[in-house]
């Protein structure tokens, strides 16, 4: 069972989720390299901590 899962969104919109956001990351940055590409992660009791 998971216990907490990366979220990655692009201006406040979720596009990614998962482990390893590391590569994703990067590779969303890319496509969207005028927009705001966020990283937070959110855990099993469904709390969300973002890191802008």
């Amino acid at each position: 069972m998971k216990k907490f899962e990366y979220i990655i969104k692009v201006e406040g919109k979720k596009v990614w989720h998962g482990l390893n956001p590391k590569k994703k990351y990067r590779e969303i940055q890319k496509k969207y390299p005028a927009k705001r590409v966020s990283v937070s992660w959110e855990t099993k009791e469904g709390i969300l901590v973002c890191i802008l």
